[in-house]
């Protein structure tokens, strides 16, 4: 498996989600949920709206939100969740595409474990090297 084709696959379904979810869900809210997204023609890109010229602005990301912006990340989150419900009413075959899973991603995901574990066993033996309590272990 190659990265690029766990790229693809993810702009894909990004382009799914894009055309199918968020276009069923404006026909059952008649307003928008996430950014606007606009057609492109180089492939795989997927451009959104810029959302500066509505007020939004980037909020630090080393920083927290306060409490006013995660109870609003909260409230926008559990619409987005509950569209989701609505649309798998009427259109399962549209969720059921968007959560099932990759063979590809699934490939890919195994590969990286692997490797993570690893090194992650490598990084602790060395940790662990001159420690005298775990010596005997």
């Amino acid at each position: 498996v190659q990265f690029g084709d766990l790229l693809n696959e993810a702009y894909l379904r990004e382009l799914k989600y894009y055309n199918e979810f968020i276009s069923e869900s404006y026909k059952l809210i008649k307003h928008d949920v996430v950014p606007r997204h606009y057609k492109s023609p180089n492939t795989p890109c997927i451009v959104l709206e810029d959302l500066k010229r509505s007020g939004y602005v980037m909020v630090d990301r080393h920083k927290l939100l306060d409490f006013d912006h995660c109870q609003l990340y909260a409230k926008a989150s559990a619409k987005l969740h509950a569209l989701t419900i609505a649309v798998n009413k009427t259109h399962p075959d549209i969720i059921e595409s968007l959560v099932k899973e990759s063979p590809i991603a699934a490939e890919k995901a195994e590969q990286v474990f692997k490797y993570l574990m690893v090194n992650l066993f490598k990084c602790m033996a060395a940790y662990l090297e001159d420690k005298k309590e775990y010596k005997e272990i």
